[in-house]
């Protein structure tokens, strides 16, 4: 069974996500994928939109990808981009985009 965790953040906030990422990437048991579901409304050149490292952090690990959707996404709603692009059994583990996680 797969573990996946997935975030989304918005333009404002989006600074405060490396120390997020960093934490679950130098977690002692990493999750096969971190999906971030970024929206259009806040993003509308995509990657031109976000910071270089947010960029340099997807190249630089294989299991971290950026996804982005048509519309804002509320909270109760951030995790359905990651059960639509994933139909087996898997874990979805959502994160805050602004929490350290030891």
């Amino acid at each position: 069974m797969q573990i996946i965790v997935s975030m989304t953040t918005w333009s404002k906030r989006i600074g405060s996500c490396k120390p997020t990422l960093d934490s679950i990437l130098n977690q002692t048991r990493k999750p096969n994928l971190i999906e971030i579901n970024l929206d259009r409304d806040n993003f509308p050149n995509e990657r031109k939109d976000i910071p270089e490292w947010l960029v340099q952090m997807e190249n630089d690990n294989d299991n971290l990808h950026i996804y982005f959707q048509e519309h804002d996404m509320h909270v109760w709603e951030k995790f359905v981009p990651t059960f639509r692009r994933h139909n087996e059994d898997f874990i979805s583990v959502t994160l805050d985009c602004d929490v350290n996680y030891p």
